[in-house]
């Protein structure tokens, strides 16, 4: 029998998936760490948004990249933005976040974090942010929920921040690829099994908002942006 989490999870999985974008264009994307197996799905998804033309009005969104260490699975912030550039992204849009630990390595928790403190320390918001947060879809949902989480538990005002779902591209499902931080290996149809099980372990730890209150979150950002 699925139990009430596993049923709320998968709910939330499907919305996060075909997450609606705002009417107006996103102010930043953050650019969720991949592996280099993974990593094509986030740079070609916001290349490809960057250079959109929606109704006539470009979108031109600011990309942040953490710029964390490569020891730990992503290849590194020079050779993203390198790939964002030769997909033609205006190089004044491509922005380096700092990483203040990375002796102490990178995790989805860690980078959520450097992208907050980047926004709420060098944007001075004279109303709501909108962002869009792109990772590989398999690891969609826990990137989601914990930006969100971070967002939220850190006192921020969720009025300030319209944070929205925009998923990677899709990728083979049966590949064998490595994942965070470049220890995890197995098919991206196995990942999702155990992205959820993630979710589960750190919502019990406390590191992350129960999946009802991003919902409650999700629900009044877009009564907001209606």
């Amino acid at each position: 029998m699925t139990d009430t989490f596993e049923s709320t999870l998968g709910a939330f999985t499907r919305r996060v998936l075909s997450d609606l974008p705002p009417a107006r264009p996103f102010d930043y994307l953050l650019l969720v760490g991949q592996t280099a197996d993974n990593e094509r799905s986030v740079l070609n998804r916001a290349a490809r948004y960057s250079r959109d033309n929606r109704g006539g009005q470009w979108m031109n969104p600011h990309l942040l990249i953490v710029d964390g260490p490569t020891g730990f699975g992503f290849p590194g912030f020079p050779r993203w933005e390198a790939n964002l550039r030769q997909q033609g992204v205006n190089p004044e849009n491509i922005v380096r976040v700092s990483y203040s630990n990375p002796e102490r390595g990178i995790n989805t928790n860690t980078e959520m974090q450097a992208f907050l403190d980047y926004l709420l320390r060098e944007v001075a918001p004279d109303g709501a942010m909108r962002l869009g947060i792109i990772a590989a879809p398999f690891h969609q949902p826990r990137a989601f929920v914990n930006f969100v989480s971070v967002a939220l538990m850190s006192g921020t005002d969720s009025r300030m921040i319209d944070a929205f779902s925009v998923p990677g591209d899709p990728l083979p499902m049966d590949e064998v690829v490595a994942h965070s931080q470049g220890i995890t290996r197995g098919m991206r149809a196995d990942l999702v099994r155990t992205e959820a099980e993630r979710i589960r372990a750190y919502t019990a730890k406390g590191d992350l908002l129960p999946i009802p209150e991003i919902i409650a979150y999700m629900d009044e950002r877009d009564a907001r942006n209606r």
